[in-house]
């Protein structure tokens, strides 16, 4: 059978990811079995996505004493409310197991969110936009075994139950029946999934390797109104260039064929892949984007960064080419956890007709 260009940029990426090398806290201590800490923080973020949002965060952080684990495990909650009225409830988590041979993370949710729809593909109106709003709960779950020092292989569940509780009237997710999901609908789908992951921060890494690759089919066996396949991919490199500063490299690419509904497609935008713009701002069946940003201190506990991106969406990889967007910027870095190197930043980002500003939590890859 012959290799789609979809597939053949898969693959590729693939092989790179077998090719590469590899706040306040209390402490309480259960049994000698690990070491525990409770962290609680309040809230504050800036997103295009949600505008003002606050709330608050409570991280459990554990360890096994008796050996040296690369990365601790960790499982966090976190509730917030937004200027624009969404709510979100969220709690993802990232657990080692046994000696570091048994990895699971995702996240579980529930979201009363409200979102911009701006059309399919590449040739809407540049002030073309409407607005929905939904409630869902997700459920994202990746369970995977260790296979060498840096590579894990298991499988990946993927669950939304998207219920879309108001629409524009007259515009297109309410009279076009070509949309498909323009009614919501269940998204179920699983398959499997591979990580590489060399770094020597989990947070803010210096130098290593980070890639995850999985392939999804989600069908009406598993509960799914809709019958399709997700293909993704997402590696990143890390250069310490001297030794306070640090160039990051980012390629990201996403794909889906069959009847996959919109909110499904591949997304272009948001506060990690291609700043600047709002996330959903283009969509389609295919999507690749690559990023750099060079990250170096300024004073104390502040430093700054400077990144660009490039990308675009469309229906079919090889037109990618011809929609290929920019953006770049600046932002500013605080260090809220020496240990643990956890930043929060500020960016300000700016593409074609299309701007963006985050506050938020750790870095954008």
């Amino acid at each position: 059978m012959k290799a789609t260009p979809a597939a053949s940029v898969f693959a590729c990426i693939i092989l790179v990811l077998f090719m590469s090398p590899g706040a306040y806290s209390q402490q309480h201590d259960t049994a000698e079995i690990s070491r525990v800490h409770f962290s609680g923080l309040p809230v504050v973020y800036y997103t295009p996505e949600t505008k003002l949002a606050f709330g608050g965060l409570g991280i459990i952080t554990f360890a096994n004493p008796h050996y040296r684990q690369r990365y601790p495990s960790q499982v966090q909650l976190g509730v917030a409310y937004t200027t624009n009225q969404q709510l979100l409830f969220y709690v993802p988590f990232r657990i080692y197991l046994a000696k570091d041979l048994f990895t699971a993370y995702g996240e579980l949710g529930y979201y009363k969110y409200s979102y911009f729809f701006y059309g399919i593909g590449n040739t809407q109106p540049v002030d073309y936009k409407e607005l929905y709003k939904v409630n869902y709960p997700r459920v994202r779950v990746n369970g995977l075994i260790r296979v060498t020092p840096f590579v894990y292989a298991g499988i990946r569940y993927w669950y939304e139950n998207f219920n879309i509780v108001q629409t524009e009237p007259g515009k297109e997710l309410a009279t076009d029946p070509t949309i498909t999901g323009a009614r919501g609908g269940i998204t179920s789908g699983m398959g499997p999934v591979v990580n590489i992951d060399s770094r020597d921060n989990l947070f803010s890494p210096s130098h290593g390797w980070f890639g995850e690759a999985a392939v999804q089919r989600y069908d009406r066996s598993l509960g799914s109104d809709f019958e399709y396949s997700r293909y993704s991919a997402d590696l990143s490199h890390y250069f310490a260039v001297t030794k306070k500063t640090v160039l990051a490299a980012n390629i990201f690419f996403d794909a889906v064929s069959g009847n996959a509904p919109f909110n499904q497609l591949a997304l272009l935008g948001g506060n990690k892949k291609m700043r600047g713009y709002y996330e959903g701002r283009y969509r389609d069946k295919d999507m690749l984007v690559t990023g750099v940003e060079y990250r170096f201190p300024i004073w104390w506990r502040f430093g700054a960064v400077v990144f660009a991106n490039g990308g675009g969406v469309a229906d079919h990889l090889s037109a990618v080419w011809r929609s290929f967007r920019t953006s770049g910027g600046a932002g500013l870095r605080y260090l809220l956890n020496k240990k643990d190197k956890v930043n929060i930043r500020l960016d300000a980002a700016f593409g074609q007709h299309s701007s963006g500003y985050y506050f938020t939590i750790g870095e954008a890859f």
